[in-house]
C-alpha cells in the first residue's frame, strides 16, 4: 500500500495507506498533461452506504517528503508494517507448518495431458527420475488432477481426482516429492447442477447492474440466465462451451464449497500442500445486495481469501501449508509463501515488495521457457534471479520440458541446479528468513547482456546483468550475507563498495568474514572494514560471504 516518488537526487515523496485490515482501496498515479507535474491519489470503499459526511477513514494514510530513493521509502513503509500485530512475526520465529518448506529449494510444476492412468503414472516415474538425480528434496505443483483432465474446466467439480492420480501421488512421495494441488479460489460453471440444485447464482459477484459478473472472456459478453438456461460465453480458458463466472469468495457458502474440495485432496490422497490459485489476481467489486457485505468496499473480500487460507490451513492437526499466487501483503499472515514465477518475471524489476516483507513471506520461481533451459547460459542467470531474489528455485514447468533435466544431455543444467539448490539451503538464514537490504553496487563492473521471454510476453527481451550480480540480507542474529553470482562462463574477480548507510559498519572497524563455496563453510578471518569488498568466482558459481562483527 505503498508509492514513492523520486526525482534521482535524493530527493522523494512517500504516500501510504497505513492498513492492516484488508479495505479494498485502489491507488493512482497520473502524470499531468505538460509531463511536469503528477498526481497521487487513493479511492476508499467504505463497507456500507453512509449518508454525506457520515463516514469517517478507519486508516491513516501517510504522505511527505524524505530523503533518499525507493528502497528508503520501502524501509520507512517497513518501520509501520512490522509494529502490526498481523505481520510482526518473523520467518526465523514462525512455527509454518509442515516443516519442510524451507527446506525444500526447488519447484518444479506441470501436467499430463495424456488421461490415462498409465500416461499419469509414467509422468509420476519421470518426477521421480528427476528427484533421484537431483538429489535435494522438491516439490510438485500439480495442475492437471482433476476428474476432468482440464485445466480451468466445470470449477468447483474437482472431486474424485482422474484415474491414477492417487498411484502417482503416493508413487513421488514415496521418493521424497512434495505434491502440491492447484485449486481456484472463484471460478465457478453454471451449467453444472450444483449451479441450479445449491443456489450458487445467490452466491456470485454482481456488477453494477446486478448481472453475473464477466471479465476477460473470449467472444461475445452474454451471460446465463440465473436458473443455467440462455447463451453461454467462455470467461475463461479455452474450453468451448464453458460459462464460468466468479463468486464471492466473501460468502461462507461458497468458501465452504470449495474447501471441502481441499478436505477431499487431503483426506483422501494426503497431498503436503494446498495452492489457492488467484489468491491476488480477482479484486473485482461486488455489487450483489443479497450477501452479507453490505456495500463494495470494506475488508470482505480480503477476509474471504483468508478464511480460505485458514480454513484450509486446519485441515490436519499439525497444520497444512498453504500458498498463494502474486505479491501482496493482506495474506501473508495467513498462507505460507506466494507463486511468483509468472507475474514478476522482469530482470529489471525493483524488488519492492522483498524490501518490506522478504523475512515474512516466502516466494516460488520464475518461469523457464524451453529454450532458456536448453541454453546453459540462459538457465543459469535465471537461477541466478532466482536465488539473489530469495525466492525458491525453478516452477519449472513440465509443459515446456523441464523434467528433461533428467536426461544425459542436460546433465550440465543439472549440475547448475544442484549447485544453486547448495547455496540456497546453506544461505537460509539470509535467503529464507533474512531482511532484504540494498544490493550491492556493481555498476563499474563489466555489463553483459542476456536474452529472457518474461512471461508476460511473447517478445524476447535484453537484460543487462554485471559479470558478478549480487544480494545483500541481514540473518536474525544480525550477521550480513551478501550472495555473488558469476553471471558468465569465465572466472571473475570482482571488486564493489562496502554501503556502510544501508549495511551498517565503520570504516577501519575490525569485522570477520566466512565464505560459503565448494559446500563447505571458510574458516571465519578477520579483517578491516576498508570500504571495499573483493571476491573471487569461478564460472556460474555461487557464492556466500558472512560477516559479522567482531
Amino acid at each position: 500500500q505503498l508509492f514513492t516518488y523520486e526525482d534521482g537526487n535524493e530527493n522523494a515523496f512517500d504516500f501510504a495507506a497505513h492498513d492492516s485490515d484488508n479495505w479494498k482501496k485502489t491507488f493512482v498515479a497520473l502524470p499531468t498533461g505538460d509531463q511536469k507535474n503528477f498526481m497521487e491519489s487513493v479511492i476508499h470503499y467504505p463497507d456500507k452506504q453512509y449518508a454525506p459526511g457520515e463516514w469517517k477513514l478507519p486508516y491513516a494514510v501517510v504522505t511527505g517528503p524524505f530523503t533518499g530513493d525507493w528502497y528508503d521509502g520501502c524501509k520507512l513503509y517497513r518501520s509501520w508494517a512490522i509494529t502490526q500485530e498481523r505481520w510482526n512475526e518473523s520467518l526465523a520465529e514462525k512455527d509454518v507448518p509442515g516443516g519442510w518448506f524451507k527446506d525444500t529449494p526447488v519447484w518444479f510444476q506441470g501436467n499430463e495431458w495424456n488421461f490415462t492412468e498409465e500416461a499419469l503414472l509414467d509422468f509420476a516415474g519421470k518426477i521421480v527420475e528427476v528427484q533421484e538425480k537431483l538429489g535435494y528434496p522438491m516439490a510438485f505443483h500439480w495442475y492437471i488432477w482433476q476428474q476432468y483432465g482440464k485445466h480451468d474446466y466445470n470449477y468447483p467439480d474437482y472431486l474424485p481426482g482422474r484415474p491414477g492420480f492417487a498411484e502417482a501421488v503416493a508413487k513421488v512421495q514415496k521418493a521424497g516429492v512434495k505434491v502440491v494441488p492447484y485449486l481456484n479460489t472463484h471460478l465457478c460453471e453454471t451449467s453444472l447442477p450444483i449451479w441450479r440444485d445449491l443456489e450458487l447464482y445467490k452466491y456470485a459477484k454482481r456488477d453494477f447492474a446486478g448481472n453475473l459478473w464477466r471479465v476477460y472472456g473470449v467472444g461475445e459478453n452474454k451471460s446465463r440466465t440465473d436458473d443455467g438456461s440462455g447463451p453461454v460465453d467462455v470467461f475463461r480458458g479455452d474450453q468451448e462451451g464453458r460459462d464460468m463466472v466468479p463468486m464471492c469468495v466473501g460468502e461462507s457458502v461458497w468458501q465452504d464449497i470449495i474447501i471441502a474440495q481441499a478436505k477431499g485432496l487431503i483426506e483422501d490422497y494426503n497431498v503436503d500442500a494446498i495452492y489457492w490459485d488467484e489468491t491476488f489476481c480477482y479484486q473485482g467489486l461486488c455489487y450483489a445486495d443479497n450477501h452479507h457485505h453490505q456495500w463494495i468496499g470494506g475488508s470482505f473480500h480480503a477476509d474471504g481469501i483468508s478464511n480460505l487460507h485458514r480454513k484450509s490451513g486446519a485441515l490436519r492437526p499439525e497444520g497444512v501449508f498453504t500458498l498463494g499466487e502474486n505479491l501482496g501483503e493482506s495474506y501473508i499472515d495467513v498462507c505460507g509463501a506466494l507463486l511468483n514465477g509468472h507475474s514478476d518475471g522482469n530482470a529489471d524489476s525493483l524488488p519492492l515488495f522483498q524490501t518490506v516483507y522478504s523475512d515474512r513471506t516466502s516466494e516460488i520461481g520464475l518461469f523457464v521457457r524451453g529454450w532458456e533451459f536448453a541454453d546453459c547460459d540462459i538457465f543459469a542467470s535465471k537461477l541466478a534471479f532466482n536465488l539473489l531474489r530469495g525466492r525458491v528455485l525453478g516452477w519449472f514447468n513440465s509443459d515446456h520440458g523441464l523434467l528433461d533435466i533428467r536426461l544425459d544431455k542436460h546433465a550440465p543444467q543439472m549440475e547448475l541446479l544442484k549447485h544453486f539448490c547448495d547455496v540456497r539451503l546453506a544461505g537460509l538464514p539470509w535467503l529464507y528468513s533474512g531482511e532484504m537490504l540494498r544490493k550491492p553496487d556493481m555498476s563499474k563492473l563489466e555489463q553483459v547482456t542476456k536474452v529472457w521471454q518474461p512471461w508476460d510476453s511473447a517478445e524476447k527481451k535484453n537484460y543487462t546483468f554485471p559479470v558478478v550480480d549480487g544480494a545483500c540480507y541481514l540473518a536474525a542474529d544480525g550477521r550480513l550475507g551478501i550472495i555473488l553470482v558469476n553471471m558468465t562462463d569465465k572466472k571473475q574477480n570482482v571488486e564493489f563498495p562496502w554501503n556502510f548507510k544501508d549495511w551498517g559498519g565503520m570504516e577501519g572497524s575490525e569485522i570477520t568474514r566466512s565464505d560459503y563455496r565448494n559446500s563447505q563453510w571458510s574458516p571465519a578471518e578477520k579483517m578491516i572494514l576498508d570500504g571495499t569488498v573483493k571476491a573471487e568466482l569461478e564460472p556460474y558459481e555461487a557464492v556466500i560471504a558472512v560477516f559479522s562483527a567482531k
